[in-house]
């Protein structure tokens, strides 16, 4: 990490002491009040990928698409202020009811080998340079905080960053949920994103 980002995460702990940093969902004292919260307690749902998107992969086996909600009001509100507005304690938060969900998930369950095994989590890759304006990577500390929630749910899970970002991406922060699509031009979707061979198979891959 370069000085610039250590720096801004030192400005950022201390920020936290001195002053209180409210709910980016509703405003509220705290940092994301029960309230906001609750919007990420459901259950995974499958989602229907575009036409485009199917287009796009014909011939690739794709694995189940699940989302926990939709990327709007304080969902939205939470992943900006964290990737974007410094709020670092948010990601791991996020991350934490993403792992809970997973957990429980008849379909991640599902594709679990005999035995067990372990569920890798696959954040999708954020550019070098944005990482060190932010002072880290937000979605991997996402993920993290995930794979946290799923050990202390008795499943064995890690991180996996076997993913990189094209020379051309374009970074995908407040853009709408279609114009972040997978097929999106610039988009946060596999147009951007080229795959290194993992040192580890993974059981279960979940990509950010």
């Amino acid at each position: 990490m370069t000085g610039s980002g250590t720096l801004r995460q030192w400005a950022s702990a201390a920020a936290d002491l001195v002053l209180p940093r409210p709910c980016p969902g509703c405003g509220d004292p705290p940092p994301w009040c029960a309230r906001c919260a609750a919007v990420l307690e459901g259950r995974l749902r499958p989602v229907r990928l575009s036409d485009a998107a199917l287009d796009a992969a014909a011939g690739l086996p794709l694995p189940p698409v699940l989302a926990l909600a939709r990327y709007a009001g304080p969902v939205r509100a939470a992943v900006i202020a964290g990737k974007e507005r410094g709020r670092s304690d948010l990601p791991p938060r996020l991350g934490s009811a993403i792992g809970r969900a997973l957990a429980g998930s008849v379909a991640i369950r599902a594709r679990r080998p005999a035995g067990g095994g372990t569920v890798w989590l696959v954040p999708a890759p954020s550019r070098r340079s944005a990482a060190r304006s932010r002072g880290g990577d937000p979605v991997t500390a996402m993920a993290r905080g995930a794979a946290e929630a799923l050990a202390a749910a008795g499943v064995a899970a890690g991180v996996a960053p076997c993913l990189r970002t094209a020379g051309h991406a374009a970074d995908s922060v407040g853009l709408s949920p279609g114009s972040g699509s997978p097929t999106s031009p610039g988009g946060s979707g596999s147009s951007r994103r080229q795959a290194r061979q993992p040192a580890r198979k993974s059981s279960c891959s979940t990509t950010w």
